[in-house]
């Protein structure tokens, strides 16, 4: 299995793309921490796929808060011995316009998809650098890349810099050896993604997405588990779209 021995945390890793990459890192060999602000699901998860709990470790944790994002990497540390991939998944949405968007909703958005980010990144990096050894990958969105009727402001432009945050912190550690990428869903199935209206969805599966279905978390998690793999170690500060056609560069 490619990433056996390899310590893995996931944020947001209870539901969606983020259950769907915890999955499939487990599946992958690895040991995974499962970060979430509603540990619930990630426990009926590994129930199912981690009854032992030998390779995995549910961490309660609101990745906004700093206190929290150190206690989870402390508390992955202490299981498992060091931090080797980290996944910057947890993510909100919200489809606002911007007059209706108020100052407490766009700090909440950007907080949750772009802050927590540069939280749990800087907190692992330390880890990362002792080894010269390591794999970040955020979650960004096709709306970065191309305009929407749906998403909010506040939401494209966290996932813009996003983006932005993973080419510049790519710059930044290249030179110890870890690896900064991201992955840039389309449409996918996962609860964020139903919050779209019947009809835009389906506009989207029959008029703009080629393939004509949308992603599942699988389908992510498959580009993911690529990108922390040793196939991938030449491959850093790149945007990875996984959206069925939607998008093409």
């Amino acid at each position: 299995m490619k990433l056996e021995g390899k310590t893995a945390i996931v944020t947001g890793a209870g539901v969606g793309i983020g259950a769907g990459i915890a999955r499939r890192f487990l599946d992958d060999g690895a040991q995974v921490v499962f970060a979430d602000i509603n540990p619930e699901p990630c426990r009926t998860l590994l129930k199912e796929i981690d009854p032992s709990g030998a390779r995995s470790l549910i961490v309660k944790t609101d990745v906004t808060d700093e206190n929290q994002v150190k206690n989870m990497v402390a508390e992955a540390k202490n299981k498992f011995g060091g931090i080797d991939i980290l996944v910057n998944n947890a993510g909100v949405f919200t489809d606002t316009k911007v007059e209706e968007t108020s100052l407490q909703e766009w700090n909440r958005v950007l907080s949750i998809n772009l802050t927590a980010a540069f939280l749990c990144s800087r907190e692992v990096i330390p880890l990362m650098k002792a080894k010269k050894a390591g794999k970040i990958i955020n979650i960004g969105s096709v709306v970065a890349k191309n305009q929407s009727p749906n998403p909010s402001a506040a939401y494209a432009s966290s996932k813009a810099g996003i983006h932005r945050f993973t080419i510049q912190l790519a710059v930044e550690l290249a030179p110890f050896s870890i690896n900064v990428n991201a992955v840039a869903p389309g449409l996918a199935d996962t609860p964020m993604g139903r919050m779209l209206p019947d009809e835009a969805w389906n506009f989207a599966i029959e008029e703009r997405i080629p393939l004509r279905r949308v992603a599942t978390p699988e389908d992510i998690a498959n580009a993911v588990s690529f990108l922390v793999s040793p196939e991938a170690e030449y491959i850093t500060g790149e945007i990875l779209d996984v959206n069925g056609g939607l998008v093409m560069d």
